[in-house]
Formats: structure tokens, sequence, C-alpha cells
């Protein structure tokens, strides 16, 4: 039967086959169908981490910025204060002086002097102190004294606004706890360190004491010029009496002395002290402690003279300082008080005073230079007079013995003494020709050029080059051990411009070392006590003077001798007169000057003198053969010796 076929239906639509391709899975082999796959899961996106960025609103940014400054602030100075703290003085040493006895002080002629005050001398409770004394000292010193914690904010900032306005250092920040701790613990030096660790034993004097303590601690300590230490022994200096019995213009009078004992002084200047007395008591009434009418008819105050041989008057407040260093060792030993035999000799000191103050006050201002220091040391070491500053206005900053300043061609006597001892004669000659160590290359001053000198001119003309020629030829390391074995305590650098001065040192070392050639060759050490003993005459402790073994030969201290007059007679020192040998000195920039010098008929002392800048600017044409040669000179002849 033959297969029929069937036409599709007129109009109807024909399907198209489809094209869909079916996916058979083989068996064992390949994936399964599409149709039988299951859905595919999301996959997860992992994100990084970011740190989360500050707030975008820039007040927020710049909180957020000074918090993290903040925050790093305080723990830098956390680390300061901790190490700040290290050498911090125990503050439970404190009460240790209130325990010693009175030490009354006297000259080395048995002149009285000064009186420092302890349980025996002349101290004063908070009782004994009479209430506008306690008035005067808060107006013109601490205000706030009773309400602050030991540091014044508001204090310090209304003495920098008062700074700033007026150009200068008008007022201090420094509260009555601040003083405290200086004159107890601290040295006087003007450092970041020092001031720090003044505020941090301020508080814990506020912490551990009462402000009646407090007061009374600070006003039995401080300095009132005269040689007068403690209100006690100031008011029967001056006035005769006892602190009770002060009237209110003697205790604005002695309140007027906080700010420049020396200066302010009835004694050294009584129209000065009057002056300072009526800004007290402008202060006091300012301070609603008093009415306006007791700067009405004030009365001209003076004080009861001590009188001192020649009628002369001294300060001696650099030498005080330096005895009172010494005194830790004592204190304590004599239970009636004590009596000091010092060194200081009042015809030195005097002419040491009135030289270098006179000098200042005449060149200061033409010749930029404000300040200098003196020292006058006998053959043995005996500090015969010390002067630390020029005016003595700026109370405790002692420049002979803590300023550390380049000495200059003063070194050269270093260099000269062991070129001596290493058999260099002063006849030898030397050509002054130019020379370069390791890059360096010395020059004379003022580009000079010497030509050929012997060893005795080029030291007293001060020729550099020779003296570095010198120096390289004997060997820094013999000149550095020679001028430590003679007392420079001070770093010594080992670079070929030592031998021009370029290490620092103090004027009281250096000048020691010049006082070995009236000792015999042998180290001078510096002394300002001679004896301690009870009011009673029981001796304590006594200077014990006995002549150490040579360092530098016979034969070299004639020869050093022969080249220090050489410099007085025709060289950089001629200014210095026939009464002195010695050497002059200048540092680069004319920084500081010097002259060190002996003089052999005046009790063969020796005379240090420095002059320059506390902030180290240089000087106005001054050299150590001017103004320092001639002020040796004057004191030489007005000393009278």
């Amino acid at each position: 039967m033959s297969a029929a076929i069937v036409e599709p239906m007129a109009g109807a639509k024909q399907k198209k086959p489809s094209t869909r391709k079916t996916t058979v899975s083989k068996p064992g082999k390949g994936k399964q169908a599409t149709a039988n796959k299951p859905p595919a899961q999301p996959k997860t996106i992992r994100r990084k981490k970011t740190r989360k960025k500050p707030p975008s609103h820039p007040f927020r940014r710049w909180l957020y910025r000074l918090t993290v400054l903040g925050i790093w602030g305080l723990f830098a100075l956390l680390l300061l204060l901790v190490y700040y703290a290290h050498d911090l003085p125990n503050p439970e040493d404190l009460h240790r002086y209130e325990e010693a006895a009175g030490i009354e002080i006297y000259t080395n002629n048995g002149t009285y002097l000064s009186q420092i005050s302890g349980n025996s001398g002349f101290p004063v409770s908070y009782a004994m102190l009479p209430d506008h004394l306690i008035q005067v000292v808060l107006a013109i010193e601490d205000r706030r004294f009773f309400s602050h914690p030991g540091i014044d904010m508001f204090g310090i900032l209304r003495a920098a606004l008062a700074n700033l306005s007026g150009g200068g250092v008008a007022q201090g920040g420094s509260t009555i706890t601040q003083q405290l701790a200086k004159i107890s613990f601290l040295s006087p030096e003007r450092t970041f360190k020092r001031k720090i660790q003044e505020a941090m034993l301020s508080l814990w004097l506020e912490a551990k004491l009462s402000k009646e303590n407090i007061l009374t601690l600070y006003l039995n300590r401080v300095y009132l010029g005269g040689g007068y230490t403690g209100i006690g022994a100031a008011a029967r200096g001056y006035f005769g009496k006892k602190v009770a019995q002060l009237s209110l213009y003697e205790s604005a009078m002695l309140a007027g002395l906080l700010k420049a004992p020396s200066r302010l002084n009835p004694k050294h200047d009584a129209g000065a002290a009057n002056a300072r007395m009526r800004v007290v008591l402008s202060a006091m009434v300012e301070a609603e402690f008093a009415l306006p009418r007791v700067l009405e008819n004030t009365p001209y105050l003076t004080a009861k003279q001590q009188h001192l041989p020649h009628n002369r008057t001294v300060n001696a407040t650099d030498f005080m300082a330096y005895v009172r260093q010494t005194l830790p060792f004592y204190l304590g030993l004599g239970e009636d008080g004590l009596r000091l035999s010092s060194t200081l000799d009042i015809g030195w000191q005097h002419a040491a005073e009135q030289t270098l103050s006179g000098v200042i006050n005449r060149n200061g201002a033409t010749h930029h230079v404000s300040q200098g220091a003196v020292v006058v040391l006998n053959e043995k070491g005996a500090i015969l007079a010390m002067v630390g500053s020029a005016n003595q206005e700026e109370e405790g900053y002692n420049r002979a013995v803590t300023a550390l300043r380049q000495p200059g061609s003063a070194f050269k006597f270093f260099v000269y003494l062991a070129a001596l001892e290493a058999g260099i004669s002063p006849q030898d000659r030397y050509e002054d020709m130019p020379l370069a160590i390791n890059g360096w290359q010395p020059e004379n001053y003022g580009d000079k050029d010497f030509g050929t000198l012997s060893v005795q001119d080029a030291f007293a003309f001060s020729a550099n080059r020779i003296a570095v020629q010198l120096a390289e030829k004997i060997g820094r390391e013999r000149i550095i051990n020679l001028a430590q074995n003679l007392g420079i305590t001070s770093a010594l650098r080992n670079h070929p411009s030592i031998s021009l001065g370029t290490s620092e040192v103090s004027l009281l070392e250096l000048t020691a070392a010049y006082a070995s050639l009236t000792h015999q060759g042998a180290s001078v050490l510096p002394y300002a006590i001679r004896r301690i003993e009870t009011t009673d005459g029981k001796l304590l402790e006594s200077h014990a003077s006995e002549l150490a073994s040579p360092i530098i030969s016979d034969h070299t201290v004639t020869a050093m001798r022969q080249l220090l007059a050489a410099v007085t007679a025709y060289g950089t020192g001629k200014q210095a007169g026939n009464a002195l040998i010695g050497k002059t000195g200048t540092s680069q920039d004319h920084r500081d000057a010097w002259f060190i010098g002996i003089a052999p008929q005046h009790g063969n002392v020796t005379i240090g003198v420095w002059l320059g800048n506390d902030d180290n600017r240089p000087m106005k044409g001054i050299t150590g053969g001017g103004l320092p040669a001639r002020i040796a000179r004057d004191i030489v002849e007005v000393s009278g010796k």
C-alpha cells in the first residue's frame, strides 16, 4: 500500500523546525545537560579594608589634627620631664640648711664682712614678720602668692605683655616659691633646663610646705646686698634693728633690694635705695595693701654704715656666692654659731669693683661691651678679689667662675710653656709663613706678616702662625696635658686651632694657671676660706698651704716670665704699664678680650680680666691689649698695695 502524502491546509502558518541544540551527555564524560544545571551561586566580593578617613568638614579635620598633635606633645613633655628629673636635687635636703649654725664671715685682716643666717644667726619665724613687711614683699614680688600653686600663669602672662610693650625685660614672672627653689637647689644660669627644674621643685615645695613656711624660708635665705643674707641679717646690718622693729619705710627699702641687692642697697647708693623704696610703696598702694597717704612725706632713709679700712666699702657679692658654695661641707659643725675667716682683701676687692664698673660705664655704649669679670690671686691661690659682673645689677651669675669663653691668644701661655719645657729657647728663630693643616689655615691678627721672629718676639707680638708651628712641632697632646696639670678642668679639643685659644675656659682657672709662675712652678688651687672656728675660738677647719710638686722647672718659669715681660714692654700688652707682666688674648670677631698678668712688685699677685657680652655678640674694637690691660693696670694703682 502506498503511503499517503498529506498537504498542508490552505491559509495555515507553517511551523519552522526548531534550531535549538540538544546536548546529550555521554556516559562517563562531560557535564550534565544545561537544562539540568542548578542556578549559579552569587560570588562574594571581598573589599580591601581601608583606614577611616578623618572627618571631611575642615573644622573637624583641624580638630582631629590638633588632638593628635596634643597627644604627641604631652608625650614629648612627659619624656622631657623625666629627662630633667633624673638629676634633680633632692628636695628633702631643704631643711638641712635650717639646722646649720649662723656663720659670720670676715676679711683676711679680721674685718666683719657678712652674715649667713642659720638657727643661731638671725633667722626669723613667720610670727616675727610685721604685717607691713609681708605686704611690701608680696606687692613688689608676688601679689598672688597665697592663691597660686607655685607657678603663676597670670603673672607670667602679665610680665610677658609688660616686657613686650616696653621693648625689653621690665618684669619677671617668677613666683616667690620659684625663687626659693632657685636659691636653695639650683645654679643661677639662665637655661631652659634650670627653668623646668625650678618649676618642678616649686610644685613639690607647694605640696609639702605651707605658704607661711615658704615665705619665711625665702626671706631667711635671700641675699639683700651689703654682704647680708636673710632678712634678719639685713635688718641688723642696715638699721641696727630686729625684724619685728622695722618701720613700714624700712621694710619697703629692704623689699626693694630684692631686685638688685648690690646696686640698690643704701650702703652703695642711698639715692637709688630711696627711689626704689617709693616704687615699692606705690606697688603696695596699687595692690590695695595701703592707702595713698603712705606715699606722702616718705622719709629719706640711710643705713647704719659698717666701717671698713680706708673708708672703702665693697659689695663682694660674687665672692660671697663663691664662699657659700663651699659651706655645705661645714654646716652644723658649731652649735653656737661659726666664725669664718675668708681670703678677701678689702683693698684689692674695692679696686677691682670700682675699676671694672667705671670702665664699662664709660666705654660700654661706644665699644658695645656690657660685661666683665676680675680675679686677683696671691701666690698660694688665695682669692684676694673676685668680681663676676661689671655692674652687679644681675645677681647670682658669676662670670669669673661660671662663664666659659674662648681665651684667644691668652692660651698661648701653655703653648710656649710646653715649648720651653721641650728645650726650645726664647732666642730660637722661626719664619712667620703661611701653612695649612688638614685644610685649616691660620692667619695673624690684621693679616700681618712678621717675617722671621725669635720665640720671645713671636710671643710678644702674638704671631699666630708661629704659635701653631710650635704646637705642631712639640705635639698638641703635650700642651693639653700641661694645661690640665696646671688646673684647666674645662674640656680642651685636640685641634690645630687649640694653640690660638678656641677651647673655652673660665677666668678663674686660667688665672690660677698663670699663678703657677709665682708658686715655684707648682699648680695653684684657688680658695676663699682660710679658717672656720666656733665663736668661742675652737678651730674646726684650716686651709693647708703645702707646696705641691713643681710641674714646670725653675728654668722654664724664669724664661716664661721673661716672655710675659716682653709682652708688656714692647708687645701687645704695652697699655698694662711697667707694673705688670702678662699676656693678652682676643677671640674671633672681638667676642672676648682678656689680660692675665702678674704684678711682681705688688705682692706678686696674679690678676685676670675678661670683657665681653653674655649673648656672645662682638664688641667694637676691643682687644686684650686695650681695655683689659688698662683695667689690670688701674686695679694695681687703685689698690694701693
